[in-house]
This record gives structure tokens, C-alpha cells and sequence, in this order.
């Protein structure tokens, strides 16, 4: 698959970007180099790159005449003749040459392919089908799975799997239990003593459960949380500007690092 009909594409598209860099270049009152790079790379050099990956099979013909529309707005940029070299150009402009940010971009995606086993594409980068007949006919260029394939072998890079941890979906979670019974009292009009009796009242179903007190409060000096359980507290201070519904927050947050290392099945929180 030559990919003609996409390079010419790409390239009608980049040259309508350049008459408008042309705009913006002139010598006397044109943007500077650094702003035309910018603008380059963001108008140009992002349409060239998007899956040139998958597309860098096409011919080397093909390939040189997408990578000249860039060049040619590197030498509007930096001034550059026309006789200047391409290495040289990139050297002046600041910019890495886009056969290696190619190279990257395809190495970044092998490795995340063949670190996990459950890509669908997993298959064909760690064992790309007719890898020695690419080989043995130089002049064609590879698909993307062999020239990643080949890439890491001159690199002597291995990539390894990451390791699968089967944790439950967030939808499998059951949520937690939360009694707000408590709310429906005003703290204004409800005596301390029934708020105690009513208390006592919900914890009786919560009998193997540890309890964990949280709190978060704020004045004129500062702002802190904290939380207290039969084994451990915990004091914190955060930033003055924070509000109280931070601190609570933060509180209960912290609670529940404890929960997760701790070796207790059942807990209880309670928090204002």
C-alpha cells in the first residue's frame, strides 16, 4: 500500500498552512523565528505527524516529498537558502529531525503493546508476519509492526510485560453504607443528650466495626483535619486558604488510607 492518495492529502493541506506562515514572515515587521517554529510545528508538523507511523510503509518518494513541505517552512522561519542541507537546517532551527521523532513516536507505541498482553494488537507487534521477506527486499519499506520490530533489535531493547492485577470494576464495588439520620436535627435546636442517645442507637448495628472519628475546623490562624481510631491518629495541617469543607474532606480521606492498610475487615466513620 503505497498511501498516495492520503500523502497528497496531508501535503495540500500543510501548503494552504504555509501561504499563511508566508503572511506572518516578513523580514521587517513579520513574527519572530521562535514564534514561526511554533506556529510551524503546530500548523504543519502535527498534520505530518499523526499517524505517520502506520503510513511511513508509502514509498521513500512519497516520504521525502511530505517531509520537503516542512523543511520549506523551516527555511522561511530561519531565513535559510534554499542550497541550505537538511541537517543543517534542523541544527539552526532548534528542531529534532522528524525521521527520529518518528521513530520515537512508533517505539513509545510497541512498547505499550508488548507490555500489555491484552492489546489487540499485541499479537502482530511481537510477531510480525513476513518479517524476513522485508528483510531480504531492502527497497520496500516495511509495515509499522516490523519497522518497530527492527528498530528495537538495533536498539537491543526488550520490552517486558506489565503485570496484570485483576482489580474489580468500579461499578462491581458495592458502595458504601452512609447515615445521614443524624442531619434531619438542627444542632441549634437539639439537646447534646439526644444526639448521644441517637448515636448509641445507630452504632448498635455497627457492632464489629471499628470506629474512626473525623474532624476538620478553621480559624483566624489556620486550617487542619484530622482523625482518630482506637490505634492511631492522625494530625494534619493544610494551606490557610483552604475551607472547611476541604478540611473535612481531607479528613475523611485520610481515614480511609488507614482503612486500606489496615488489617481490620469492618469499619465505622463518623464524621460532622
Amino acid at each position: 500500500m503505497s498511501w498516495k492518495s492520503h500523502v497528497n492529502s496531508v501535503i495540500d493541506s500543510c501548503k494552504s498552512s504555509l501561504n499563511v506562515i508566508k503572511m506572518i514572515a516578513h523580514q521587517d515587521w513579520g513574527s519572530s523565528t521562535q514564534t514561526l517554529l511554533t506556529i510551524i510545528n503546530a500548523l504543519i508538523r502535527s498534520k505530518i505527524e499523526y499517524s505517520l507511523s502506520i503510513y511511513n510503509s508509502t514509498t521513500n518518494r512519497m516520504t521525502k516529498k511530505l517531509f520537503s513541505v516542512y523543511h520549506y517552512g523551516l527555511r522561511i522561519a530561519t531565513g535559510a537558502h534554499r542550497t541550505t542541507p537538511i541537517m543543517s537546517l534542523y541544527a539552526v532551527s532548534g528542531q529534532i529531525p522528524l525521521e527520529y521523532r518518528i521513530s520515537k513516536q512508533l517505539l513509545n507505541y510497541t512498547v505499550r503493546v508488548l507490555g500489555n498482553r491484552n492489546h489487540p494488537n499485541h499479537a502482530d507487534f511481537s510477531q510480525p508476519l513476513f518479517q524476513n521477506s522485508y528483510q531480504l527486499a531492502p527497497r520496500i519499506s516495511p509495515p509499522c509492526n516490523v519497522w518497530s520490530k527492527i528498530l528495537l533489535q538495533e536498539l537491543h531493547c526488550k520490552p517486558t510485560l506489565i503485570p496484570q492485577f485483576s482489580l474489580p470494576y468500579p461499578w462491581a464495588i458495592p458502595p458504601p453504607h452512609i447515615n445521614i439520620a443524624l442531619s434531619q436535627y438542627r444542632k441549634a435546636e437539639t439537646n447534646p443528650n439526644w444526639y448521644q442517645i441517637l448515636l448509641r442507637d445507630i452504632l448498635t448495628n455497627h457492632e464489629k466495626s471499628k470506629l474512626i472519628f473525623t474532624d476538620g475546623s478553621k480559624d483566624a490562624t489556620g486550617t487542619g483535619a484530622a482523625f482518630s481510631s482506637e490505634k492511631q491518629k492522625g494530625l494534619f495541617k493544610l494551606p490557610p486558604e483552604s475551607s472547611i469543607y476541604s478540611a473535612e474532606l481531607y479528613a475523611i480521606k485520610q481515614a480511609l488510607k488507614y482503612v486500606l492498610n489496615s488489617e481490620h475487615d469492618t469499619y465505622c466513620i463518623l464524621t460532622d
